[in-house]
């Protein structure tokens, strides 16, 4: 399944080192800031996303699929 991944260890290197005070603009430390606030909520939405795909969708398919019947209309193709 693909998932969007940033790097944010610059970010956190700047957050956690006081380093935020060299970017000026209130307008771009604003930005960062929502950028990255909105990484969180989409990591989130991601892995409960994958884990009911995981937990609640494969395992029905595993039980309620025919296998049998979807593999003879492969080779009957």
């Amino acid at each position: 399944m693909p998932t969007y991944k940033s790097t944010d260890r610059a970010y956190f290197n700047i957050t956690g080192s006081s380093e935020l005070k060299l970017i000026r603009s209130k307008e771009v430390k604003y930005a960062i800031a929502q950028y990255y606030s909105r990484l969180d909520i989409l990591n989130l939405v991601q892995n409960t996303h994958e884990m009911e795909l995981v937990q609640t969708f494969y395992p029905y398919v595993i039980e309620h699929l025919d296998f049998q019947a979807v593999n003879s209309e492969i080779i009957n193709d």
